[in-house]
């Protein structure tokens, strides 16, 4: 069986570029090949110098396959240094402990919502917030 492509989206969602990933439905080996794959296609864009990465992660109805978390590790520490602001779709249940867990060991923030919009606004308003911030305390 072959293996789909991920989907990866660029979208401009009020004036700010966010990166959609798109894993939604993939189980076992075929959800952490794709992971493999996108890591590697976002670290060559980092090599011909893209750093700001805003994503928007969707693991609607994903599965895991055994001994798949440490390879899910791997692979965000990997891109860690060139994600700004990360967010999760589709992680529910106890899944959303599992990504508190990941938090902690990882040292990031990856924010979880119920809907891709929900994770939009978000990301947007953080990187508002930061700019304001920046602009009333220059240098900082």
């Amino acid at each position: 069986m072959e293996t789909e492509i991920v989907r990866r989206t660029r979208v401009v969602y009020k004036g700010i570029e966010l990166l959609l990933t798109d894993y939604r439905g993939l189980t076992g080996p075929q959800f952490l090949d794709q992971m493999r794959e996108n890591v590697r296609q976002m670290l060559a864009e980092v090599a011909k110098g893209r750093r700001d990465y805003l994503q928007i992660i969707d693991l609607s109805g994903i599965e895991v396959p055994y001994g798949g978390y440490a390879t899910m590790r791997e692979l965000t520490l990997q891109i860690e240094p060139y994600i700004l602001a990360r967010a999760v779709v589709g992680v529910t249940g106890p899944r959303r402990f599992v990504l508190k867990a990941i938090n902690s060991l990882l040292d990031t923030k990856i924010a979880a919502f119920d809907s891709v919009e929900e994770a939009m606004d978000w990301l947007v308003s953080k990187v508002l917030r930061e700019k304001r911030s920046a602009v009333a305390w220059p240098g900082r």
